[in-house]
């Protein structure tokens, strides 16, 4: 057994992520950047803290992406926040196909769940349940509607935990896994995508995590991701914690 996994009894755990061959941290594959973002924070409910558990680092790339929500709130400007408040935040939708109408082999889209998969049923009023008493809202759609989709609308600006001031606290920049808008629904214009984009980019710092080092975050108040890398060497853990 790896000595880190001796701390898992000792954490309060929410969701520990299975050991994959490509990125036990995310299944996204190692040739694909993973772009800053703060975990499952589009969802109604996300994790307090993350800690990111090296057992082996990719042979070239693969660098863990660092920044901080506050350094990165000090770059946006004053009209962006505005504008997000004025338009009801931001509206998270994710969608789901069924397992019989995925047949691409874009590794991006394969990496996607199917609603069967994410909700471990083949039952659709089951899935659409599990979504609703997470806090979204579902339609079925497509087609045959057999493709589901849930949402939920968040703020863009929070109240930092540790100071009370204003936090940018959102993924808006993050696809094509999340379909991102204005909360009235009304599309995110490109430049405020580019302006958001500047500001992350000019605060990210990277770090090499060796085997058995482990790196701790505070979820809502740093932003994570990791470079490319290449080879199938790299394995990494995430823990995910509510306090």
């Amino acid at each position: 057994m790896h000595p880190l996994l001796l701390l898992l009894p000792y954490l309060p755990l929410l969701l520990l992520l299975q050991i994959g061959s490509l990125d036990a941290a995310t299944n996204i594959p190692g040739d694909y950047l993973v772009d800053l973002h703060n975990e499952s924070i589009a969802n109604p409910l996300y994790p307090a803290k993350i800690f990111l558990m090296c057992l082996n680092p990719a042979c070239k790339g693969g660098e863990n992406l660092i920044a901080s929500g506050e350094a990165i709130t000090a770059g946006i400007s004053h009209n962006i926040m505005q504008r997000f408040a004025d338009k009801g935040g931001i509206k998270y939708t994710r969608i789901f196909r069924s397992q019989e109408s995925v047949t691409s082999t874009n590794p991006l889209i394969s990496y996607e769940a199917t609603w069967q998969e994410r909700a471990s049923t083949k039952d659709k009023s089951v899935a659409a349940a599990l979504f609703e008493s997470l806090g979204c809202t579902v339609q079925w759609t497509g087609c045959k509607e057999d493709t589901l989709e849930a949402w939920n609308i968040k703020p863009a600006v929070v109240p930092n935990p540790a100071t009370g001031e204003p936090l940018w606290l959102n993924v808006a920049h993050i696809h094509p896994f999340l379909h991102c808008s204005y909360g009235d629904g009304e599309p995110i214009e490109d430049e405020v995508l580019e302006a958001i984009d500047e500001a992350r980019m000019a605060v990210t710092k990277s770090c090499n995590l060796g085997p058995g080092e482990m790196l701790m975050l505070d979820n809502t108040r740093y932003l994570h991701g990791r470079m490319p890398y290449e080879g199938n060497e790299r394995k990494m853990i995430t823990i995910l914690t509510s306090d």
